[in-house]
């Protein structure tokens, strides 16, 4: 349940820790805030018109597109903003049941900045991604256009440029063993270094 700005204060007001140095430590024994905690789902911070502008929740409530509430791709906790509309606009999520992390900031339709982290044994990656804004006939629900990808994927860093139909055509990195790459890849598939 969200609660509104009004009680925004009451929270925070009784949270039973206090900064000092900008290190967290429990609140004193006698202090009016021990042993005292508030749970809570989520809360949003409304305008002056009741939208919710900035929600934070245990689990982030699912997203508006232009009006339209969809459903979220993962279940997320986190801080979410949203236009004087509601629709979404970014936010910070943490993935449940993994170490995920992600920013995103939005095109009406679609992100247009993403940037991850997922600690992974097996597949470890951190990057910034990169899309092109859809237009509105091109709008097809779970699609993006990304263009460019900076990224570190299981120790290997990289920055691609992608072609409108994602495939790859510069890539700028190195490999495995530390060896600059410099790739180019033509319409045809065909790769060409530029360091040969």
């Amino acid at each position: 349940m969200l609660f509104r700005v009004s009680l925004i204060i009451t929270v925070f007001l009784c949270f039973p820790v206090y900064a000092e140095n900008l290190d967290w430590q429990e609140a004193p024994e006698d202090s009016i805030a021990a042993n005292q905690t508030v749970n809570a789902n989520g809360i949003a911070f409304v305008d002056t018109n009741g939208v919710a502008r900035v929600s934070i929740g245990a689990y982030s409530p699912q997203p508006v597109v232009n009006g339209k509430r969809y459903k979220r791709d993962v279940q997320i906790s986190g801080l979410t903003f949203q236009d004087y509309q509601g629709n979404e606009t970014g936010g910070i999520g943490v993935m449940d049941g993994t170490r995920q992390s992600v920013l995103a900031f939005d095109y009406t339709n679609r992100e247009a900045l993403v940037m991850w982290t997922v600690d992974d044994s097996l597949n470890p990656s951190t990057g910034i991604m990169l899309n092109e804004r859809l237009k509105p006939e091109e709008d097809i629900p779970g699609r993006s256009r990304q263009r460019i990808a900076l990224q570190v994927e299981k120790d290997i860093p990289s920055l691609v440029f992608l072609g409108r139909d994602g495939t790859p055509r510069i890539k700028i990195g190195l490999d495995s063993l530390d060896n600059p790459i410099i790739e180019v890849i033509g319409k045809d598939g065909k790769k060409r270094s530029l360091l040969e």
